[in-house]
């Protein structure tokens, strides 16, 4: 079995392969500077998750749990109170909406339209002030059409309030599922 540190570097390892095997690629796809940011904090992820507790842990780590869980009871101002009033929300396939008002504007549309929705938070690593987490969107319309969305997200937060949201996802995989094909 090993110490326990050296079981945390294994586990540790192995998510970092996970990463480099699926998120790197899509990651240089879309800008050399995710890219850059990504490579430097998997460096940190892999120290990091040697010397950390499996778990959410960290504070920064459970306001992102906590943010989710608004969006999961389809709470938008409930969401939004976790962001700070400048926030910049990067979806990369749709665009960036900067400052609360206009990240309430983008989503308050597409609420109406959910019948429900669950972030299932897969793995979440955090170092210093940046929150990652693996997850996968379950989506479901008012009209009953389905999604399971994976989706690769990053957060910066700053004084308890997240100040920039990047969502990295497959658009095509999304419309795919909800039109039935």
């Amino acid at each position: 079995m090993g110490t326990k540190e050296q079981r945390g570097e294994d586990v540790a390892e192995k998510r970092l392969r996970l990463f480099a095997q699926e998120v790197m690629p899509a990651l240089e796809e879309l800008s050399p500077q995710p890219l850059q940011a990504a490579t430097s904090m998997g460096k940190h992820c892999v120290q990091a998750i040697s010397h950390k507790e499996e778990g959410m842990s960290t504070t920064n780590e459970q306001i992102v749990v906590e943010f989710f869980s608004a969006f999961d009871r389809l709470d938008l101002e409930g969401a939004l109170s976790y962001l700070t009033e400048d926030c910049v929300h990067d979806d990369k396939p749709v665009g960036i909406h900067r400052g609360k008002e206009e990240i309430r504007r983008f989503f308050a549309p597409q609420m109406k339209e959910l019948k429900s929705f669950r972030a299932e938070l897969k793995e979440t690593l955090s170092v210093g002030n940046m929150v990652m987490n693996e997850r996968v969107d379950w989506i479901e319309l008012q009209g009953g059409k389905k999604a399971a969305l994976p989706v690769m997200g990053a957060f910066e937060i700053q004084a308890g309030k997240i100040a920039v949201w990047r969502d990295y996802y497959d658009m095509a995989s999304f419309h795919k599922q909800i039109s039935g094909s």
